[in-house]
């Protein structure tokens, strides 16, 4: 059976090959095994007993083989999740940058046209805030400004009156994409959380199946003598098999270019 392609851990590599390697053991000593058990069991058993070894054996490899399909698949279900990732949070980087100039550009030509007094007036941050989330609700508070505060007369000579639509043209269409993306976001994190807590569960079951069955094999290889045949088999992987947590929404791999 392959391992799963993508994957990186070490260690679930290393508790695939453990479980790879326990069911060619269940099935290629299945028939010595056998032998062992009932040599060690002849003086007590009947002239009509069996003693089905091989077929507990055969069991036993069914379903680790069943746990390691498992696994299989809630591995590449978590990976398939994690590869598309990559699109929403450059959209969310590329939306929080074009706010972020948006609002740069109209805080200084309200500097200019009206003073530094009015910047605040209008919800314009002294420092532009780099986090999507914060870019968001900033851009929220301007256009909530500018739709319903007067602007005053330019302090500029010559000037005319400034017309606060043009700015809001200017930050609104950013804000709205800002807006979806973290959405996307958000909800991709959702759906990496889900699929990341199936790969545990399954990661958890193919530990657990594997341990039983190296126990079942070491067991019958020692009654019937026969345990240098299993003497490599593991049962477990050296430490966890379990991703790291995933990063919050809007992490900070993807608020490096806002």
């Amino acid at each position: 059976m392959g391992m799963v392609r993508g994957m990186t851990s070490k260690h679930a590599l290393e508790l695939m090959k453990n479980a790879e390697e326990a069911v060619l053991a269940l099935r290629t000593h299945a028939e010595a095994l056998e032998a062992g058990v009932l040599a060690a069991y002849a003086p007590v058993t009947t002239g009509g007993s069996s003693l089905a070894v091989k077929a507990l054996l055969e069991s036993a490899a069914l379903t680790l083989e069943g746990a390691l399909r498992g696994f299989n698949a809630a591995a590449e279900a978590h990976q398939a999740e994690l590869s598309d990732d990559d699109q929403y949070r450059t959209a969310r980087d590329a939306a929080s940058t074009e706010v972020r100039e948006a609002l740069s550009q109209i805080r200084e030509a309200v500097d200019s046209l009206f003073g530094d007094a009015w910047v605040p007036r209008l919800g314009l941050p002294a420092a532009l805030p780099s986090d999507p989330a914060a870019l968001e609700r900033a851009a929220g508070e301007v256009l909530g400004a500018l739709r319903t505060v007067k602007l005053p007369k330019p302090q500029l000579p010559g000037v005319g009156s400034v017309d606060a639509r043009a700015w809001i043209a200017l930050l609104e269409g950013p804000r709205n994409r800002l807006v979806t993306a973290r959405g996307d976001v958000a909800r991709e994190a959702q759906e990496a959380r889900a699929t990341q807590a199936a790969r545990d569960a399954a990661s958890d079951h193919l530990q657990e199946t594997l341990s039983a069955s190296a126990l079942l094999l070491q067991a019958i290889a020692r009654v019937g003598g026969r345990s240098e045949l299993v003497r490599n088999i593991r049962g477990t992987a050296l430490r966890s098999t379990r991703a790291p947590a995933l990063p919050t929404d809007d992490d900070a791999r993807g608020q490096g270019a806002a």
